[in-house]
């Protein structure tokens, strides 16, 4: 299993960070294929090979552009939630309440209808289509952070802290 996390992790990074290099073969070359010693040379001739290459770098390619969106989607919608869940567990009352109903609010409208929205409001480019993702993602992360911070929030070393006079900032 470890071997696998670890193919996984390798051809996710693969993917994300390389590029795909192309060679051009002289004519001579790809046309003497026969002529080329071992088994692997007589079975398959360069030319299939160079597109199963092209096939393989089209992947890596698509791949690379999946997990970016993935990446920067979640990156977004986890920084929108941590904002959220954490003003409304720390200050609690009439911020708890209104930050709680926007993001009841969210969990309640459809978010595929709601991403439909905000691409044909704001357009279908790429980076407006990863923010929509991650703006109509956060209000799961909104509400763990709140959770958390409400059970944090009334915890000894915040009482030191507020002891020691530190702002609800540096707390946080």
């Amino acid at each position: 299993m470890l071997v696998g996390c670890g193919k996984a992790g390798w051809r996710m990074t693969d993917a994300i960070f390389k590029r795909v290099v192309r060679i051009e073969r002289p004519a001579a070359e790809v046309f003497a294929w026969h002529e080329r010693p071992g088994a692997f040379g007589r079975l398959c001739p360069p030319w299939e090979r160079v597109e199963v290459s092209r096939h393989v770098g089209g992947i890596r390619d698509g791949a690379r552009v999946s997990l970016l969106i993935g990446l920067v989607a979640t990156s977004i919608a986890v920084a929108i939630g941590i904002v959220i869940g954490a003003l409304a567990g720390y200050y609690g009352g009439v911020v708890d309440d209104v930050l709680m109903r926007l993001t009841e609010a969210f969990q309640t409208l459809p978010n595929f209808l709601l991403l439909l929205v905000l691409v044909s409001i704001f357009g279908s480019e790429l980076i407006t289509v990863v923010v929509a993702i991650g703006v109509v993602s956060w209000p799961a992360t909104a509400r763990l952070t709140r959770a958390e911070f409400l059970t944090l929030r009334n915890r000894e070393f915040v009482q030191a802290c507020r002891g020691l006079g530190m702002g609800d900032g540096r707390i946080i």
